[in-house]
């Protein structure tokens, strides 16, 4: 399905948007990513954070509670990937 998505967050004052062309529904992501994160992470904006795929790889925005931050988890090679790092090199593939 081709579709406009946008899904927002706020969390201190901060807003992320994210836009897509190419809508892929959250629920087609074959990971269990609703629960199973390390103790201290959890998904972003109160667990309203939804999955997405970029480039074949599915990430998820999460709260890790001890660095007081949010970060980018990948699914695929289980690493975090700071706001940084992927709006400059994984949000544009």
């Amino acid at each position: 399905m081709t579709r406009m998505s946008l899904a927002y967050c706020t969390t201190k004052n901060k807003i992320t948007i994210m836009t897509t062309e190419n809508y892929i529904d959250p629920l087609n992501c074959p990971y269990d990513w609703k629960k199973g994160y390390p103790e201290g992470v959890e998904i972003a904006c109160g667990g309203k954070e939804l999955p997405q795929k970029i480039a074949g790889k599915w990430y998820i925005y999460v709260w890790i509670k001890t660095l007081k931050m949010h970060q980018y988890y990948c699914f695929n090679e289980d690493l975090f990937y700071s706001d940084k790092y992927f709006e400059e090199h994984l949000r544009g593939l």
